[in-house]
């Protein structure tokens, strides 16, 4: 069947230029991706209970299968949460 999946990691900053641009190889696999997540750090910097803020948009909806069935057309959707670090793991919240 088609039920595999796929996961990288790319630094956009450690990946360089030349690989984000059109024709590269990190704008190419952006292109095919059923999904992407973007962590970034506070503008503000780091607060006492929020370290950060991670979005994840379904692009396909293959995760995420729209209200109206799998047939009905398939705009991304994006959910946001607000992240910190902890000693026991990661405590996520919705933005």
């Amino acid at each position: 069947g088609d039920d595999v999946a796929v996961v990288a990691l790319a630094h956009a900053d450690a990946a360089g230029a030349a690989a984000a641009r059109p024709g590269g190889w990190l704008a190419a696999a952006d292109a095919l991706a059923d999904a992407r997540v973007r962590v970034r750090r506070l503008d503000s910097g780091a607060a006492p209970d929020v370290h950060g803020r991670a979005a994840v948009t379904h692009r396909t909806g293959r995760w995420m299968p729209p209200c109206g069935g799998r047939d009905a057309p398939r705009p991304p959707r994006t959910a946001e949460v607000r992240f910190e670090i902890t000693e026991a793991g990661t405590r996520v919240t919705r933005a």
